[in-house]
């Protein structure tokens, strides 16, 4: 009697079943998950200088927008000079992630109005409605490449994002 071939759905000479367990299917699509989240990051990364700067940055802005109407709470985003840095508005007041997303070349940002004196409250706030604070921000390209241009991106804190090459 040949024990070791088995049909699939039928049980096996120990008496369990074949196929799948829900563990295994759950660490496969874990796996793919990651992978997947590692290619989009890359696939990111390929546009470079100006144009690269101001995809990372609509991701960032999309991404904590929809998280605040989602999540029903605060969300902010620091604009420093080497890069962006996430932050929530907990019980105790803003938290920034410890990751900052560097730019690759220049960045210049204004706020479109005067900002209250708290050192602690992001550059740019996502409220649980959807508004976010008003701002523009312009990715500079370098050297004289002239397929390497400069974009603007701004909100008028109503509507979203909008950019515009220069």
């Amino acid at each position: 009697m040949d024990a070791g071939i088995t049909v699939r759905g039928q049980a096996t000479a120990q008496g369990g079943q074949s196929g799948f367990t829900l563990i295994e299917l759950v660490i496969v699509i874990a796996i793919l998950s990651v992978l997947s989240v590692g290619a989009l990051l890359a696939v990111g990364r390929v546009g470079g200088g100006a144009s690269g700067d101001a995809a990372t940055f609509r991701a960032l802005y999309d991404a904590n927008r929809r998280l605040a109407v989602q999540g029903q709470n605060w969300r902010g985003l620091r604009v420093e000079q080497g890069g962006t840095r996430t932050a929530v508005r907990g019980a105790d007041g803003w938290q920034s992630a410890p990751t900052l997303r560097r730019w690759r070349d220049r960045v210049a940002f204004r706020h479109a109005v005067p900002v209250p004196g708290d050192r602690l409250m992001p550059d740019i706030v996502f409220l649980p409605n959807g508004q976010t604070s008003a701002f523009s921000i312009q990715f500079a390209a370098r050297g004289r490449d002239p397929s390497r241009r400069s974009l603007r991106c701004g909100s008028d804190g109503w509507t979203g994002l909008r950019c515009d090459a220069e």
